[in-house]
């Protein structure tokens, strides 16, 4: 049993001296340093640096009797206090190491050509948590989305149909028509609001707000090739977000 405990309290981070005078000074009660000693086979000053280690982490006390250092365990429970203040300690500390990280993370990539394209796209997908909206602002004028729509591959498709999250699209009412023709190729988690300004039609902004993730879709002309800017940043993200939210709400 005392080997099962000395293996205990290494596997918690005790030194091996310090273990081992622990685990002697419980076994022993109140005693001067000499039966520690005695039991540990230690050096003295090695026993004397492993009792002020445990000192320090309040699991051994000291008091002096006629002139003689005697020391004590203390109540076994401030074993488990202490590593209960560590794991609080860890979790906190966990939660600002993440803020700090979101802050400073930042990631720009770009992707080249249909298959990288839908590459990127199935790997957003398949990260995109149940429940969750990705919003789309741009159609890049209708007949060039309507080309990206039918160059879906099979797996691909096959995604989209089980994928939980939600799909909105922001699209011009100019292009209502060539999208009608092609949403019914799309499984129903995708919605569409039509804006009814006559504005030059932008490039597709994607913004998927649960990864922090706003892509940049540019098609080519003939609207056989495709271009896409990853950028990987929460604030630009969050304010991607507001202005997608603000154009459903005016969209019809």
């Amino acid at each position: 049993m005392e080997k099962a405990l000395q293996e205990t309290l290494l596997e918690l981070g005790f030194s091996p001296n310090d273990a081992a005078v622990y685990l002697a000074i419980v076994q022993l009660g109140p005693c001067n340093a000499g039966p520690i000693i005695q039991a540990t086979n230690l050096h003295r000053n090695i026993v004397y640096n492993s009792i002020q280690h445990l000192e320090v982490r309040k699991l051994v006390a000291e008091k002096v009797v006629k002139g003689r250092k005697i020391f004590s365990a203390t109540a076994p429970e401030t074993l488990a206090q202490e590593f209960e203040q560590k794991a609080e300690m860890a979790q906190q500390l966990s939660q600002k190491m993440k803020e700090l990280s979101e802050k400073v993370s930042e990631e720009i990539v770009i992707y080249q050509g249909p298959k990288e394209y839908i590459s990127l796209l199935s790997g957003l997908l398949e990260a995109m948590p149940a429940g969750s909206v990705e919003y789309i602002f741009g159609t890049s004028n209708g007949r060039l989305m309507s080309k990206y729509i039918k160059s879906f591959n099979k797996t691909y498709s096959e995604k989209l149909g089980k994928a939980k999250s939600k799909v909105r699209i922001i699209a011009f009412e100019k292009d209502k028509e060539e999208l009608e023709k092609n949403l019914k190729h799309l499984p129903s988690r995708y919605e569409v609001r039509y804006l009814k300004y006559d504005l030059p039609d932008p490039r597709v902004l994607d913004v998927y707000p649960d990864l922090n993730i706003v892509l940049h879709n540019i098609y080519s002309e003939d609207g056989r090739s495709v271009t896409a800017i990853k950028i990987v940043n929460k604030v630009y993200t969050q304010e991607c977000l507001e202005l997608c939210k603000r154009l459903w709400e005016m969209a019809s």
